[in-house]
């Protein structure tokens, strides 16, 4: 079963309070046997009170696109603790290892079974925020810690062998595994090297390029980076 509407950005064309409604009437004819796993959704519910209701059970869907700064990833439902909506067009994704990403969810349908069993497709415009239950351990496979100036913060692995690094004395060309912490630096950037070296000066590239803890590739733009922390 699919849920049908006219959806344009995160406004919904349809009537959210009968869709929820009749979606609350379905969950309990289909019964409310304890699911095993349980994730949670929130879904508004205009001039109600209270304003929002939640849905229990299992997301079935096994992974969505997610749009970031960085690119646009494909993200296991495995990695994800919850996904809260910022504005209508802005989500923000925290994982299971303490990391969180802003961008949008850019998959316009989840997947969600009932504890009776039956499944039904929820746009992803009408949920405001995605609690999911831990369903296996995400170990991290890239530990290298990137902090964003916008407050966002995961983990990865720096892909690039090397940068060139320009300082007020000379060119140099830095290999990646030499560096502990790069940090911005008031529109520079400030290296702490593996030889007990600092250097400050301008890396020749417009992103740093990243292998997340997940598999996906990320473009971090450089000047969204606060700081770096390497692990080589």
């Amino acid at each position: 079963m699919v849920i049908k509407g006219s959806v344009k950005g995160n406004q919904m064309r349809t009537n959210t309070i009968s869709i929820f409604a009749w979606l609350f009437c379905l969950n309990c004819l289909w019964g409310q046997i304890p699911a095993k796993e349980n994730d949670k959704l929130t879904i508004p519910r205009e001039g109600h009170t209270p304003p929002e209701g939640y849905f229990i059970g299992l997301v079935t869907t096994t992974s969505f696109k997610f749009t970031s700064v960085y690119g646009k990833i494909e993200v296991p439902i495995y990695a994800v603790q919850k996904i809260e909506r910022k504005d209508e067009k802005t989500e923000i994704l925290f994982t299971w290892n303490n990391e969180k990403i802003t961008g949008f969810i850019a998959t316009e349908m989840f997947y969600f079974q009932f504890p009776s069993g039956q499944i039904v497709g929820i746009p992803s415009a009408y949920i405001t925020k995605y609690e999911f239950t831990k369903r296996r351990d995400t170990p991290l496979n890239h530990k290298d810690y990137l902090a964003m100036k916008n407050g966002d913060e995961f983990h990865g692995q720096v892909v690039d062998t090397r940068f060139k690094f320009a300082t007020s004395h000379s060119p140099m060309n830095i290999s990646v595994s030499s560096i502990i912490r790069m940090e911005d630096a008031d529109g520079q950037t400030k290296l702490d090297l593996s030889d007990g070296a600092t250097v400050v000066g301008k890396i020749d590239a417009n992103f740093v390029n990243v292998m997340s803890n997940y598999g996906f590739k990320l473009k971090v733009p450089l000047s969204n980076i606060k700081s770096i922390q390497i692990f080589r």
